[in-house]
């Protein structure tokens, strides 16, 4: 072998595998990646809830710092209605101290003092006003109403320490009653509103805690005061929840989805030498792995040096010859092992029609996957005009056994004298007269002239031997040669209908009432899981094949297929009901297992019974 190719050869070996290192450094990169931006992402959010921490307690001694300078307002003379109501030096200087509370809390820079049945109000600007301008001018006109009602609420509920409203101009009332917090020895009977803006919640949160991207709800005792769930850009499948020591304070904190990871801390000077030293070890367990894979194929090269050398011919050609031949060899030898099994599948079932079945051969029939369980075994001979061409044929047995359906095994066999035999396994007698007709159309549609006979019907495997001819049907233009069958002595009337094929009146009218009579019993009785076509016939007193030609007659159906339709109808009747189960419907349309129930249902009607009765 040319040292060129070899070299080319063990550079291929080389790449792969550097390829696949290549590749689980890809994954190892991205799970380390993945590890550190999960641990990065819990640190941030541990920092993030520690300074949300803050934030909800500052807010809280914020709102204590209001109710703090209502408890003094409510406690000082200066502040009484009837103190300043008649002298307007005492009102002002009155304005003045309330002016002065308005610094000592950061979450509200406006409020005003109210009395009853008065519509003016002191504000914390030094200055008075109308309650009624007020609202107009700060409050919402949709939420004047209940701001209104809330200002009330406190004038008449003595029991409670505060009521908050929201204004509906990104701010919210809080009106405490100055008669909660006033002493017993000074009557106060007045409000004092505090107005908090969003604005300034968001700034004293920014103060405290730091920029928080994402979108934050602030919640006082379950009543928000600041709302921002307008944010796209917040990870709205996440949120953090801290709680002021009291409790009274709650803020809900969705952070932005794409603030957990900084690239400026991917790799430590420690973790890039730790994570170098990994590849050049990987890179080194590759070349080895490719040195070594090389190995078998340099000794068959070494091997075939000697050969090359005499005939002159490329190494890796001839080795590529070498297992070219072996799989052809393995292919022939596939092809051999089955043409002997089809011809011990043919000598079994040879045996069975013409010798007879005996226990012996069980074994040899699971062996082939021949399956005679039955309760009917007919046996049908296909005579051919050309049966040289024909027989030499493999695809035409394999399209006759593809004849096999449900409860039906077809098998097919050449015999002696330019015939085919099929031995059918099946439930009802009527089901072998279908494979007859089958067959006879089978060889029609591939311009095959044959005569299709079928050669007797029993009940026990070992009465095939016995079997004679009984009728036969002609392929190419399904002329019929003879008749399907004869019926026995014991109803003579019908076997003179059917044998004379209806010569007279009386006996068309009499073939008629037989015919509808049978379709009236089976439409009165398909419900029960055992009709079959024999019990139905010895119902009537007629054989099975005369009464499969009555009903064929009369629905234009054979009987499994009218007895399936009617089943199936019923079942549409029942599945309207949405509360039906499956398992009744089975049964109370004749079927006894609800598997096969299931897969009937969906051969006739595309779709599954639970399914029908959902959509309807």
């Amino acid at each position: 072998m040319g040292r060129k190719n070899k070299k080319h050869l063990f550079y291929s070996y080389i790449v792969s595998y550097v390829g696949i290192v290549v590749l689980a450094l890809s994954l190892l990169s991205s799970m380390a990646m993945w590890g550190m931006a999960e641990s990065m992402k819990e640190e941030e959010l541990r920092v993030m809830k520690n300074r949300l921490y803050t934030a909800v307690n500052d807010l809280e001694e914020q709102i204590e710092t209001m109710r703090i300078i209502t408890l003094n307002v409510a406690s000082r003379s200066e502040f009484r209605k009837d103190t300043f109501e008649k002298n307007k030096y005492l009102e002002i200087e009155m304005l003045q101290n309330l002016k002065h509370y308005t610094w000592t809390t950061a979450i509200c820079d406006f409020f005003f003092l109210k009395y009853r049945d008065a519509d003016t109000i002191f504000t914390s600007d030094g200055t008075t006003s109308l309650f009624g301008v007020y609202c107009q001018n700060r409050i919402g006109q949709e939420a004047r109403k209940s701001v209104k009602e809330a200002v009330e609420m406190a004038f008449e509920d003595k029991a409670l320490p505060y009521v908050l409203v929201n204004t509906g101009n990104s701010s919210v009332l809080m009106v405490y009653p100055l008669q909660k917090y006033a002493t017993s020895s000074i009557g106060m009977d007045g409000v004092l509103c505090f107005e908090i803006e969003e604005k300034l919640l968001k700034g004293r949160i920014v103060q405290m805690a730091g920029e928080l991207p994402g979108s934050m709800e602030v919640f006082y005792e379950d009543f928000p005061i600041l709302s921002e769930n307008d944010k796209e850009s917040a990870d709205t499948s996440f949120q953090l929840e801290a709680s002021s020591l009291n409790g009274s304070v709650r803020v809900l904190f969705r952070p932005e989805a794409d603030d957990y990871f900084n690239w400026d801390n991917v790799y430590s000077p420690e973790m890039a030498a730790i994570l170098i030293g990994i590849i050049l070890l990987l890179l080194i367990i590759a070349l080895a792995a490719a040195r070594k894979s090389y190995a078998p194929i340099q000794k068959l090269v070494k091997k075939y040096d000697i050969k090359a050398n005499t005939i002159g011919d490329n190494e890796l050609d001839q080795i590529d010859s070498m297992i070219e031949s072996m799989i052809q060899k393995e292919e022939k030898d596939g092809k051999r092992i089955q043409k002997q099994y089809q011809l011990l599948r043919e000598q079994v079932l040879c045996a069975i029609v013409s010798e007879g079945y005996s226990p012996m051969l069980q074994s040899r029939l699971t062996m082939l996957n021949i399956r005679l369980d039955g309760s009917v075994f007919g046996k049908i001979v296909c005579d051919f005009d050309h049966w040289e061409e024909v027989l030499e044929d493999d695809g035409l047995i394999s399209a006759a056994e593809e004849l096999s359906d449900e409860g039906v095994e077809v098998y097919a066999f050449r015999t002696g004298g330019g015939r085919l035999t099929v031995l059918v396994s099946a439930e009802e007698e009527y089901q072998i007269e279908d494979i007859q007709e089958a067959l006879a159309s089978l060889f029609e549609a591939k311009g095959v002239v044959a005569k299709v006979k079928q050669q007797g019907v029993c009940h026990e495997l070992e009465q095939l031997c016995n079997l004679s001819g009984k009728g036969e049907i002609q392929g190419k233009k399904n002329s019929t040669e003879g008749s399907r069958g004869e019926e026995p002595d014991r109803e003579p009337e019908i076997h003179a209908s059917e044998e004379g094929g209806g010569d007279s009146m009386e006996d068309f009218r009499k073939q008629s009432a037989t015919a509808a009579y049978a379709v009236k019993y089976i439409d009165e009785n398909f419900t029960q899981y055992d009709l079959s076509l024999d019990l139905v016939a010895r119902n009537l007193h007629i054989t099975s094949p005369y009464l499969c030609r009555l009903i064929k007659q009369q629905t234009g159906m054979n009987y499994k297929e009218y007895l399936t339709r009617l089943r199936m109808a019923e079942a549409k009747r029942l599945l309207q009901n949405k509360n039906a189960s499956i398992a009744d419907v089975c049964r109370q349309t004749g079927y006894s297992n609800v598997s096969h129930f299931i897969k009937t249902f969906q051969k006739y009607e595309g779709i599954t019974p639970a399914k029908y009765r959902d959509i309807r």
